[in-house]
């Protein structure tokens, strides 16, 4: 038996008839069901009599990487005592990124690339934990190291938030633990656009193309950042926009 690694996974081919099976040389149980248009990761066990087959997910979806330690989980959990129904334990965080920047909803090609390079710099540690063993005490904490760049570090675990938040829907998690955060105020530093073509150039060059957008809005508009980022649709009018007046 093969260990089934990302490099084995991705060169085997689908199956012609009925559905291949492919077991791990080292982790026992995990198995990769291969058919005629998909590849399954499952871990299998017999537990007091009876055999034991938990889905792991899609690769590549899931990794092979993910999917190992996901089944050396559920292996310890059967481990516990015979009989044990194991249940499906909380993915790690690089699996969670994936399943949500696998989103037919999230069309841009550079806001994947580039979530997944912040969080891979700036959370690297915390890749291969389960997101049940993210503490609000470690959230917090990483929060403040980044207190020199405080947008920057509201940013970053905003989008481990979003991710947290997705994975609720199909796991059995707790409230996300970046509710202990005390978000850093985003003052606006003073500055003022003194070229507006050298500006012009700065936004056309940002990766993300909402961000593009925003600032583009601001420039049109004329609105303030709080302004834009509460805009209703029910304020937009064909000929101008209804902003309320604040005393």
């Amino acid at each position: 038996m093969p260990k089934l690694s990302e490099t084995y996974v991705n060169r085997l081919p689908n199956s012609r008839t009925g559905t291949d099976k492919y077991w791990d040389a080292e982790i026992k149980g995990l198995v990769l069901f291969v058919g005629k248009r998909s590849k399954t990761w499952y871990f299998q066990k017999d537990v007091g009599g009876r055999t034991k087959r938990i889905l792991i997910g899609r690769s590549p979806i899931i990794s092979a990487q993910a999917a190992r330690q996901t089944a050396l989980g559920f292996a310890l959990e059967m481990g516990r005592g015979a009989g044990k129904v194991a249940q499906i334990g909380a993915p790690t965080l690089e699996a969670a990124i994936e399943v949500y920047l696998k989103r037919p909803k999230l069309r841009s090609t550079n806001y994947k690339v580039g979530t997944r390079a912040q969080l891979e710099h700036h959370l690297k540690d915390w890749m291969r934990l389960p997101l049940d063993e993210i503490s609000k005490a470690m959230v917090v904490r990483r929060h403040q190291e980044m207190a020199k760049t405080p947008s920057g570090a509201n940013h970053v675990l905003r989008n481990f938030r979003t991710i947290y938040n997705h994975a609720r829907r199909t796991y059995d998690l707790a409230e996300c633990p970046t509710m202990a955060i005390e978000w850093f105020e985003e003052k606006p530093d003073g500055r003022i656009i003194d070229d507006l073509r050298e500006w012009r150039q700065t936004i056309n060059d940002l990766s993300n193309p909402i961000h593009l957008s925003f600032y583009e809005l601001l420039l049109f508009t004329g609105l303030r950042k709080t302004e834009a980022l509460t805009l209703q649709w029910k304020q937009v009018q064909e000929d101008r926009i209804e902003v309320p007046l604040v005393s």
